[in-house]
Parts: structure tokens; C-alpha cells; sequence
């Protein structure tokens, strides 16, 4: 990043950031670092639509998009972006249409991908800061040793439910695994739910916690996390100590060990173990499917396909797979099931030679 941009901005910039260059600890200069800033947002989800909105409002030049999800029904009801219209279509490819439209002065593009070991770099290197605004912790641990490779800040944050938590992690203070240095298994939103308007709020200070970065005004002196507590609304910001034991920042771990901690999310290795509902037919109608919904029992008894229902919290304690047998998890949108197929083969890395494991493709809601 530019560390003294020429405060030089065009008559429409003038009137159109007219109230930052009122601020008199932003001004000409913070605008002008903003319009020189290239930020990436990892996701376009419920965190990732306030984000993108703000950045693009405020003017920050360069907006990469990464998202390999689709639009489905339930995703309007937290994620402001998109419209009855963009169902079915990919969300960073849908956004940078939106964005587009509200702020035409930009480069916005979008990389209709997930996030993975083999494109992080490519992706997230050119950035001067990194907006995580996915789901799981395999996102962010490579989020977080990616940047830390690269000296890049990113910005962290999570909702579920009635509670959110969000961090600025610069490189040179702690890093994410210095505060959660063990995988974390808890749900996210699709699993366990969140009120709509929370992702709206983390988002948004996400998006203040970017622009105080890039334009460098008031940083703080060390890395903090700010803990939200909805309904009743609570605030609470803690400081962020380097871990003395951190494998990452102390060097306690070959760069294989740290892979191993992203190498479990959805990889080409899993394609084949996803099933389209036609490939899901095809398969019944040749043998014998143990069809298994990872969803909560409530969501069973609004509605399922048929199967056993073990919910995601307890497929490891109840579920006995069975030698030769075929299987098929499925959930609302695919998401769970593909994490209950991953967490199977974590734990067993053999299972697959054993028996046959598939998740449905997009889940009930592509039926």
C-alpha cells in the first residue's frame, strides 16, 4: 500500500465523498488512500454484502470478490446484496454486478472460486488488506497463514446466532491461531442459525475497521478482538497477545503440519463424492442408499427426503458405518452434509476404501 498517496481527486470524487473529506482526521489524503487500495473479501455472504457495500461506497479502488456459492432463497434473508432475480447465480459474480452499478469509478472482480491451499496466494498476495468474511475455520486459518506469509493485514469475523466477534489482525502483532490455536468444530449460521441483522453489523465494522487501516488513522498499538452480544446489546473489546506456544508465529511447525489444518475443507478430492439429485436417482435405482440428514430434528420434521436423521452435533457419536454399505448426507444447502463427509474422513482416512460416502450437491433446496 502507498504510504503517501497524492491527495488528488477528481470533480466527481469531490462531490461524491464530499462528507469524508469533511472529517478532519480523514480528509483529501484518506480519500486518496482508499481510491489506491486494493482489498480482497474472502465470501459474499451475510458478513461479506455490508462489507463489499461500504467498501465500494467509500470509494476504496480495488475490490476483489472470491466466492464459489451460488445464491440460493434462504441467503436473502441476511445477505443485502442480491435480489429474488440473482437466485441460482454465483455470489462475487452477482455482487460485482451490483457494486458496479452503485460506484461505476471502481475495479471490481469477481472469482467465481472457493478459497483453497492451491489459489491463496495467487489471490490474496496482491492485496494491501484481506477481509475474511467466510464460515469455517479452515477458511480462515489459511486466510491467517497466507497473510502472515506475506506481512498482509486481514480482518476477521464471525456471527452465530445472537452473538458475533470481529479483530484487525495486523502481521506484525498475534495472529489468529494465537487466539484460536486448535480447530474449531462449532457450527455457523447455516447450522444453527443467526438473526438477520447481526452479519449486517459485524459486517459494517468490518468495513470501519478496513477503512481505519488503509487510511492509517488512530491504529491500534496492538492486535484486539471485539466481542457483540445481541438482544441485550453488549460490547466488549479484549487486547490480543502473541501466544507463546503460537505455531505460527514462534515457528513450532513446518509449513506441512500448518496445511494440514485447510487440507480438510472441500477439495477437488471430494468432487466425486458429490451427488446432483439425478446422480442421487441414478444410484437409488441400482442399490441399496442409506440416505442421512445432518440437519437439526426440527428441520427434519419440516421437511425431508427420507433417510435417518442424525444431526451434525452427534453424527460422530451415533453414526456406525457399516462395511460395503452406500451413503448419502444431505442437508438444506450441501454445506453440512460436506462437512459431516469431511469430518468422516478426517477421523478415518481409510472409510472411503470400506464403504461408499456422498453428499448431496446443493442439498434439498436443489430438489
Amino acid at each position: 500500500m502507498t504510504s503517501q498517496p497524492q491527495p488528488t481527486l477528481t470533480d466527481i470524487d469531490l462531490e461524491r465523498y464530499q462528507r469524508h473529506l469533511q472529517l478532519p482526521n480523514f480528509g483529501r489524503v484518506g480519500q486518496a488512500k482508499l481510491s489506491q487500495a486494493h482489498v480482497v473479501i474472502v465470501e459474499v455472504g451475510g458478513l461479506g454484502c455490508p462489507v463489499a457495500l461500504y467498501l465500494a461506497a467509500a470509494g476504496v479502488g480495488q475490490i476483489t470478490l472470491v466466492d464459489g456459492d451460488e445464491v440460493s432463497l434462504s441467503n436473502l434473508q441476511r445477505q443485502v446484496l442480491f435480489t429474488e432475480a440473482n437466485i441460482g447465480s454465483n455470489k462475487a459474480v452477482a455482487a460485482a454486478e451490483h457494486l458496479t452499478q452503485r460506484n461505476s469509478q471502481l475495479q471490481i472482480t469477481a472469482i467465481a472460486h472457493t478459497l483453497t491451499d492451491t489459489n491463496a496466494v495467487q489471490i490474496l498476495q496482491p492485496a494491501d488488506l484481506v477481509i475474511d468474511c467466510s464460515d469455517n475455520f479452515y477458511a480462515r486459518y489459511l486466510i491467517n497463514d497466507t497473510c502472515h506469509q506475506h506481512d498482509t493485514a486481514w480482518i476477521y469475523a464471525s456471527v452465530l446466532q445472537q452473538q458475533g466477534q470481529v479483530a484487525l489482525l495486523q502481521p506484525q502483532y498475534s495472529c489468529f491461531r494465537c487466539l484460536f490455536p486448535q480447530l474449531n468444530s462449532a457450527l455457523d449460521c447455516n447450522q444453527a442459525g443467526v438473526l438477520g441483522v447481526l452479519p449486517g453489523m459485524l459486517g459494517s465494522m468490518q468495513a470501519s475497521l478496513a477503512m481505519q487501516y488503509l487510511s492509517g488513522v488512530n491504529l491500534p498499538a496492538n492486535n484486539q478482538l471485539t466481542r457483540v452480544n445481541n438482544w441485550p446489546l453488549q460490547v466488549r473489546t479484549i487486547e490480543l497477545a502473541k501466544a507463546p506456544n503460537c505455531k505460527l508465529c514462534h515457528g513450532h511447525a513446518t509449513a506441512e503440519e500448518l496445511q494440514k489444518d485447510y487440507h480438510a475443507r472441500p477439495t477437488a478430492d471430494l468432487a466425486r463424492q458429490q451427488l446432483s439429485a439425478q446422480d442421487l436417482a441414478d444410484l437409488q435405482r441400482s442399490t441399496n442408499v442409506m440416505l442421512i440428514d445432518v440437519r437439526q430434528e426440527e428441520e427434519h420434521k419440516k421437511h425431508n427426503i427420507g433417510g435417518t436423521n442424525i444431526p451434525l452435533s452427534r453424527l460422530k457419536t451415533e453414526l456406525i458405518v457399516q462395511a460395503k454399505a452406500t451413503y448419502v448426507f444431505y442437508c438444506q444447502t450441501g454445506k453440512r452434509s460436506l462437512y459431516a463427509l469431511e469430518q468422516l474422513i478426517a477421523d478415518q482416512p481409510d472409510i472411503l476404501n470400506h464403504c461408499q460416502l456422498y453428499s448431496l450437491k446443493g442439498g434439498t433446496e436443489k430438489l
